[in-house]
């Protein structure tokens, strides 16, 4: 499994048909002072895939991060911010300070037939989603001093 990872200051995306920053399967990962913008996919993705076989994910921390108009592909419903679990588990993911605007789809998505544990969000500032700011469809969410949920 992949662990102790740190992503950080990277400008991603432009075009990019993938998507900006993912962790699909690992533990103790943080993703901190990114500018994430235009990918066709989400700009974000945190998952465990059934699809894949991947591990469990968990102990993932995303902060300060800026995610910007991503989800950009036609037949996509990726919001900016992407938590998806299709099996397996997903726990202790937080999101804190980020910004997260402009999205083509949602703000921020939380989706999946697996195991949504604990998801934080954190003093994070969402703005001008084209759908919904937040389509949380399963997990334990916890919610403090956000903006524009």
């Amino acid at each position: 499994m992949t662990h102790d990872v740190t992503i950080a200051g990277n400008d991603v995306g432009y075009d990019s048909k993938a998507r900006g920053i993912s962790v699909v399967g690992g533990e103790d990962v943080t993703i901190e002072g990114n500018s994430i913008q235009r990918t066709e996919m989400a700009g974000i993705y945190i998952s465990v895939e059934k699809e894949w076989e991947t591990a469990d994910t968990k102990n993932i921390t995303v902060q300060n991060n800026t995610i910007e108009h991503t989800g950009m592909r036609k037949s996509s419903d990726h919001p900016n911010i992407l938590v998806y679990a299709s099996h397996g588990k997903l726990d202790d993911i937080t999101f804190e300070a980020n910004t997260i605007k402009n999205a083509v789809n949602d703000g921020i998505g939380v989706w999946g037939d697996g195991d949504l544990g604990n998801i934080y969000f954190s003093k994070n500032v969402l703005s001008d989603s084209s759908k919904s700011p937040t389509n949380f469809k399963g997990g334990n969410i916890h919610l403090e001093g956000n903006t524009g949920f």
